[in-house]
C-alpha cells in the first residue's frame, strides 16, 4: 500500500528547493576580475563561488548561516541488520548548484505512481544526515522566477481583460443581458411612478460598480499552475470512484458467501468459487485503484501549494522592489504581508478550494471541495439503491445539518477576519519594538512592550478560543451525522422491510462510513477557502499596487551629453487620502514639486547641485533615478549609473561583501577602491580586517565608517555617472577632505567619471565644473563657480554666509598629507587589514539545527505548555468513551441480526441510536479537550519567547539576524500557522486516527483472537517503514525551515532598505539601465 507519509516526504523535498531565496534560481556567475549583472529589480542578485560555494550576497547563505549539526551515518557492519542498506553512504554535493536533477521528468509511469522514484533520496537519508545539496536539483519551469514571471504575465493578462470590460461597461459598449433587465424590471415596477428612475439608477449602479470585473489572483495561478491542479483532481475522482464501488462488491462478496452456504445446506452445487476469487480480486484492484487516485491528489495537491506560494513570493518581492513611491509608503509598511498571507495560501489555498487530511504533525489537502458534495451525493444515490426511500430519513438529517455547519463556518470566518486585525497589530509591534530593541533596553521598556503585546495577543487569542472550540463542534458533528444518519436509515428499513438482510446493512454502513471522511474535512475546506479568501484579499493590495512602467532609467549610450534633462518636472505621490486629517496652516493640496528642470551635464564633468534646506536638492536628484514620478519631460542618461545616498545601507556581512556587493573579487582594483575611500586605517584595527562581519544594521561600525563602505561600494561598481546625495556629512572633516580629493577628483572626475554631487560643503564648490543653485523646487541659477559668485545672486549669498575656507587645498595639505604616505607604509596596512577568515572576525551566531530524531525534551515541553497534567486525563476518559461507544455500537448490529438478547427490533435500534448520539457527544469533549490543551500550548509558548526574547542582552541582538527572530514569530507561532492553526487540528484528527486503529484491532481481535499476532507483526514493520521515513523527513523539513528562512534573512534588511533612499539603489538602477 503507498504510504501517504511518501508524498508528504516528496512534499518537504520540493518545498526546500522551491521556497529557497527568491532570487537564487535566475542568479548569473561572474569571471574573476570580470563584470556582471547586478542585482536586478526583481531581485536576482549575481551569485559568486566562494570555494565552491554559491552565494547570493555572501554571507547569506545556509552554509554560513546554519549549523549543520551533528551527522548520523549509519551503515550495515553484519549480514544479519538487513535494515540497514549496505555500502558507504555517498558525501554530499559541494554546493547546491551541484547537487543531481530531479529524477521527476524521467521517470516512468509505474514509478510515478508508486513514487519509487523518490526512493534514492530516502535511502541517503536512512544511511547519513541528509545536507542541502542533497536535496535534488528542480526542473528549470518549475524555479521561482520563471513561475513567477509566468504568473505576472498571466496577471497582466487578467488585469488587461478587466479593465478592457471595465471600459468598454462605461462607454455603454456592452449591455445587461435579459435576466438582469427582466430583475431591474420587477425591482424597478415595484417603485410605482418612479420607475424610469429606479430603473436607470439600477443601470447606473450596475456600470458603475455592480458590473465591473476585478482582475483575480486565483484565475491568474490557475493560468500558472493548472496542470498540478486538474490532473490531481482527476486523480481524486478516480479513487473517489474506487471506493465508492468496495462496499458493492463487498455486498456481491456477502451475498455470494450466503448463496454458497444455502447451497451447501440443500445438499446442491453453488455458484463457481472463481465468482468469488474475482471479485476478491476486483475488491483488491478497487482499493490499489482508490490508493493510487487518493495519494496521487496527495501529491500533486501539495506540489501545487509549493509552487504557488513560490511563485508568489518571488512575484511579490519583484513588485516590491518596483513600487512607485507613493505605493511603497502604503504597502510595503505591511511587513506582515508577505509572512502571514502566503502561508495561508499555501496550507488553506492549494488552489482555490481543498480541504485537509491532517498527517504527522501537518495538514495536508485530502480532496477538493468541489469533488466532497460529489462523492456525497454519489454515496446517498448508491444508499438510494441499497435501502430505497429508507436512506432518506438518513439523508435528511445531511439536509438539516448543513445549514448549522454553513452558519458556524462563516462564523469562523468573521471570528478570523477579526482575530487578524490584531495578528497583523501585533507583528507590526513586534518589528518595531525588535528593531529598535537597542532603545527600548536603554530606557528599560521592556516590561511596557511585553504588556502592551501580551494584550494584543490576549485579544488574539479569543478569537482562536472561539474558533477552536466552533471546530471541536463541527468535528464532533461532522463525526456523528453519518453514524446518526445510518441508525435514522436502519431504523426505518427495519421497520419497513420487517427484516435484517447482512449484506444490504454492512454494505451500507460502509457507505456510510466513507461519508464520514467528506463530512469531518468538508468543514475544514470551507474554513480553509475562508482563510484563503482573506489572505488574497489582502494580497490584491499588493499587485494592485502602482508599479514603475518599463526602465526607471533611459540609457543612450550615444547621447553627446551624460545626462540630458528637458523641461522635467518631477512630484511626490500623496500616500493620504483626502480628508484624513486636519489641515495646518502650511498644507497645501499638491504635493511638492521639482519642476522646470532643464540640466546638460558635459562627460566627465563634476557637477553640483546646492540650496537651502528644503529647496529641493535630494528631490531632483531622486528624480533623476526614477524614486519620484516624473510629471513631463524626459531624462535621458548617457552611461551607467551609480548612486551614494547620504546613510549608508549596511547588509549583515562582511566588510568585504558590503563593497562587492555582489561582484566578483578583483584583488587589485578592491584595496585600490580601500585605500581611496580611508578605509585602510579601519580595517586594521578590526579583529578578522576586510572579512569581519558587520552586525545587523552596522551596529559595530561608526556612522562615518558605514559612510566609508558605502562610497567604497560605489567606486567598485565602476560606473560612468556618480550620483553622490551628501556623502561627506557624515565623516569627520579631514576625513571629508581626503575622501573628496582622493575619490571625487581623483578617482572618479580625473578617471573622466561624471560626478552629480548634492553637499553643504561650500568650500569644495570652487572645484567643480559646474553649480546648479536650486531654490523652492525650481532651478534659479546655473553656472561656472566664478559665474555665480559674479552673478550675486542666491548661490553669492549662500557662498557668503555657510562658505568655508578660502583655500582648501591648503587645508588639506595642512591637514592630509596623502601624497607623503609611502607606499610600503600602504602596503603593510593591506597585510594588516587583509582578513583570514578565522573565527575572530566571525560576529554572527550559526543557527542551530537539530538533527536526529525528535528528543523527548520538547515532547515534555509542549505537553507542560498544554498543563497536560490537567488536560491529558481529561483527553484520556473521552478518547475510552467515544471509542467504547463505536465498538459497542458495531457489535449491537451483530447483536441486532442474531437477536442475542432476545428483544424486539426496538430495543437494538434504541440502543444502536443512543450510543451514536453518545459517541458524538464524547467526540465533542475529546475535540473540546484537545482545543483546550492547544489554547494553553498557543498561550504559553508565545509568552514564554516573547518573554525571552525580550529580556534576550543586547548581545544576542547583535549577533542574531533580524530575519531569524522574525521568522520565529511570523512562521512558526502566527495564528494561521503551527502552534495556534496546524497542530489543533493535527492533534485532534491524530488521536481520533489512533482511537480508530486501536478500536478496529480490539474488535477484529475478539472476534478472530490470533489476529493479534498478525496485529504485532504489523506493527513492527510499520515502526520500521515509519523509521525508514522519518529519518529523510524531519531532516528534510528542518532543512525547509532554515530555506524558508533565510529568504527573510534577505527579505528583512532588504525591506529596511526600500523604506529610505539608501536603498543603495546603485546596483539595481544599473540593472535596468542595461
Amino acid at each position: 500500500m503507498i504510504q501517504p507519509a511518501t508524498c508528504r516526504f516528496f512534499f518537504d523535498v520540493y518545498a526546500d528547493r522551491c521556497l529557497s531565496t527568491p532570487g537564487r534560481s535566475m542568479a548569473t556567475k561572474e569571471g574573476a576580475g570580470g563584470s556582471s549583472s547586478s542585482p536586478s529589480p526583481s531581485g536576482e542578485a549575481s551569485i559568486r563561488t566562494k570555494e565552491g560555494i554559491p552565494s547570493v550576497l555572501q554571507g547569506h547563505d545556509l552554509d554560513v548561516q546554519l549549523d549543520l549539526g551533528k551527522v548520523i551515518t549509519r551503515a550495515r557492519t553484519s549480514w544479519w541488520k538487513f535494515w540497514i542498506p549496505s555500502g558507504t553512504p555517498p558525501p554530499p554535493p559541494a554546493s547546491l548548484e551541484d547537487a543531481p536533477k530531479i529524477p521527476l521528468s524521467t521517470a516512468s509511469i509505474a514509478s510515478l505512481l508508486t513514487y519509487t522514484w523518490v526512493t534514492p533520496i530516502m535511502r541517503l537519508g536512512y544511511q547519513r544526515t541528509l545536507q542541502a545539496p542533497d536535496l535534488w536539483k528542480l526542473d528549470h519551469s518549475h524555479t521561482t522566477a520563471v513561475l513567477a514571471s509566468t504568473f505576472d504575465e498571466a496577471w497582466s493578462r487578467r488585469k488587461a481583460s478587466a479593465e478592457d470590460w471595465n471600459a468598454q461597461l462605461g462607454k455603454g459598449i456592452i449591455q445587461p443581458n435579459l435576466l438582469r433587465r427582466l430583475y431591474w424590471f420587477i425591482r424597478a415596477m415595484r417603485a410605482g411612478r418612479n420607475y424610469s428612475r429606479r430603473y436607470a439608477e439600477l443601470d447606473d449602479y450596475w456600470r458603475q460598480l455592480g458590473g465591473r470585473q476585478h482582475p483575480s489572483i486565483s484565475l491568474a495561478l490557475n493560468d500558472t499552475i493548472g496542470f498540478f491542479f486538474w490532473s490531481g483532481g482527476m486523480f481524486k475522482v478516480i479513487g473517489d470512484i474506487s471506493q465508492l464501488m468496495g462496499p458493492l462488491v463487498v455486498k456481491a462478496i456477502i451475498n455470494f458467501a450466503k448463496d454458497r452456504e444455502s447451497a451447501k445446506s440443500r445438499g446442491e452445487e453453488g455458484p463457481s468459487l472463481g465468482i468469488g476469487f474475482a471479485m476478491a480480486v476486483g475488491l483488491f484492484l478497487l482499493t490499489m485503484g482508490s490508493s493510487i487516485g487518493h495519494h496521487q491528489f496527495f501529491w500533486r495537491s501539495m506540489i501545487t501549494g509549493v509552487l504557488i506560494r513560490a511563485a508568489l513570493i518571488k512575484s511579490i518581492y519583484n513588485r516590491g522592489m518596483n513600487l512607485t513611491g507613493k505605493a511603497r509608503v502604503s504597502i510595503m509598511s505591511e511587513e506582515n504581508l508577505r509572512s502571514v498571507e502566503l502561508t495561508i495560501v499555501l496550507t488553506g489555498f492549494t488552489l482555490v478550494i481543498h480541504f485537509h487530511y491532517p498527517f504527522s504533525s501537518s495538514e495536508y489537502p485530502r480532496a477538493l471541495a468541489w469533488t466532497a458534495p460529489i462523492q456525497i451525493t454519489v454515496c446517498l444515490i448508491i444508499l438510494l439503491f441499497q435501502l430505497g426511500p429508507s436512506a432518506l430519513a438518513g439523508f435528511a438529517l445531511f439536509v438539516i445539518m448543513a445549514p448549522i455547519q454553513e452558519r458556524a463556518m462563516a462564523q469562523q470566518f468573521k471570528i478570523r477576519k477579526s482575530s487578524m486585525n490584531y495578528t497583523d497589530e501585533r507583528a507590526k509591534t513586534l518589528l518595531e519594538v525588535l528593531g529598535s530593541m537597542r532603545v527600548v533596553k536603554y530606557f528599560s521598556y521592556e516590561e511596557p512592550f511585553l504588556r502592551r503585546i501580551s494584550t494584543i495577543r490576549r485579544n488574539e487569542l479569543k478569537g482562536v478560543k472561539s474558533i477552536l472550540i466552533s471546530q471541536s463542534a463541527n468535528a464532533a458533528i461532522a463525526f456523528s451525522i453519518p453514524v446518526l444518519a445510518a441508525t435514522l436509515a436502519f431504523v426505518t428499513y427495519t421497520h419497513v422491510t420487517r427484516g435484517f438482510d447482512v449484506a444490504v446493512i454492512f454494505s451500507s454502513l460502509s457507505l456510510f462510513g466513507l461519508l464520514r471522511q467528506p463530512m469531518m474535512f468538508l468543514p475544514r475546506a470551507l474554513s480553509a477557502t475562508s482563510d484563503a479568501r482573506s489572505a488574497l484579499f489582502r494580497l490584491h493590495k499588493v499587485f494592485e499596487a502602482e508599479v514603475r512602467i518599463g526602465d526607471a532609467l533611459v540609457v543612450d549610450l550615444e547621447l553627446k551629453w551624460v545626462l540630458q534633462v528637458d523641461r522635467a518636472t518631477f512630484e511626490w505621490e500623496e500616500t493620504l487620502e483626502k480628508g484624513g486629517g486636519v489641515d495646518g496652516p502650511d498644507s497645501s493640496s499638491i504635493p511638492f514639486r521639482v519642476q522646470n528642470v532643464v540640466m546638460h551635464v558635459q562627460r566627465g564633468s563634476l557637477v553640483a547641485v546646492v540650496g537651502r534646506v528644503g529647496s529641493g536638492k535630494s528631490s531632483l536628484l531622486l528624480g533623476l533615478l526614477g524614486e519620484m514620478r516624473r510629471v513631463s519631460g524626459s531624462v535621458v542618461f548617457g552611461g551607467r549609473v551609480a548612486y551614494c545616498s547620504q546613510t549608508a545601507w549596511i547588509q549583515n556581512a562582511s566588510v568585504r561583501d558590503n563593497i562587492l556587493f555582489g561582484k566578483a573579487y578583483n584583488k587589485e582594483k578592491y584595496w585600490r577602491v580601500i585605500e581611496q575611500a580611508s578605509l585602510l586605517p579601519d580595517l586594521e584595527v578590526l579583529l578578522d580586517g576586510d572579512l569581519t562581519e558587520i552586525g545587523e544594521k552596522g551596529v559595530n561600525l561608526s556612522v562615518g565608517q558605514k559612510q566609508r563602505i558605502n562610497i567604497a561600494r560605489a567606486l567598485y561598481y565602476d560606473a560612468d555617472i556618480v550620483i553622490l546625495l551628501d556623502p561627506l556629512s557624515a565623516v569627520d572633516a579631514h576625513v571629508g577632505e581626503a575622501l573628496f580629493h582622493t575619490v571625487i577628483l581623483g578617482a572618479l572626475r580625473n578617471q573622466g567619471k561624471t560626478v552629480i554631487l548634492v553637499t553643504h560643503a561650500l568650500h569644495f564648490l570652487s572645484y567643480c565644473d559646474y553649480i546648479y543653485t536650486l531654490h523652492d523646487g525650481s532651478i534659479t541659477e546655473q553656472g561656472t563657480h566664478p559665474e555665480l559668485v559674479e552673478a550675486n545672486g542666491e548661490f553669492a549669498r549662500l557662498d557668503r554666509e555657510f562658505g568655508g575656507s578660502d583655500d582648501p587645498q591648503q587645508e588639506l595639505r595642512t591637514i592630509v598629507p596623502t601624497e607623503d604616505i609611502k607606499r610600503e607604509k600602504i602596503e603593510l596596512a593591506k597585510r594588516r587589514a587583509a582578513g583570514t577568515g578565522k573565527l575572530e572576525g566571525k560576529l554572527m551566531i550559526k543557527e542551530q539545527r537539530t538533527t536526529g530524531s525528535i528528543s523527548a525534551k520538547v515532547y515534555k515541553a509542549y505537553v507542560d505548555a498544554g498543563r497536560g497534567f490537567f488536560t491529558a486525563p481529561l483527553l484520556i476518559i473521552a478518547l475510552l468513551l467515544s471509542q467504547g461507544c463505536q465498538i459497542t455500537s458495531s457489535y449491537t448490529l451483530v447483536w441486532w441480526q442474531e437477536n442475542a438478547f432476545h428483544r424486539p427490533f426496538s430495543f437494538y435500534q434504541t440502543l444502536y441510536a443512543l450510543l451514536g448520539v453518545t459517541q458524538s457527544i464524547f467526540t465533542f469533549v475529546l475535540g473540546l479537550s484537545s482545543n483546550i490543551f492547544s489554547y494553553l500550548v498557543s498561550q504559553n509558548l508565545h509568552h514564554d519567547c516573547v518573554f525571552n526574547i525580550f529580556h534576550a542582552p543586547m548581545s544576542f541582538f547583535d549577533t542574531t539576524p533580524m530575519g531569524r527572530i522574525i521568522g520565529v514569530f511570523s512562521k512558526d507561532i502566527d495564528m494561521q500557522q503551527d502552534i495556534d492553526n496546524q497542530l489543533p487540528v493535527s492533534l485532534r484528527m491524530l488521536i481520533l486516527m489512533m482511537s480508530n486503529v486501536l478500536g478496529a484491532v480490539v474488535i477484529i481481535t475478539v472476534v478472530e483472537h490470533y489476529f493479534i499476532i498478525v496485529a504485532v507483526f504489523i506493527a513492527i514493520g510499520y515502526q520500521y517503514f515509519a523509521a525508514y521515513y522519518r529519518a529523510s523527513a524531519l531532516e528534510v523539513k528542518r532543512l525547509g525551515k532554515f530555506s524558508f528562512r533565510r529568504s527573510g534573512y534577505l527579505i528583512v534588511p532588504l525591506t529596511m532598505g526600500m523604506k529610505a533612499p539608501c536603498c543603495d539603489r546603485s546596483c539595481i538602477l544599473i540593472s535596468q539601465s542595461h
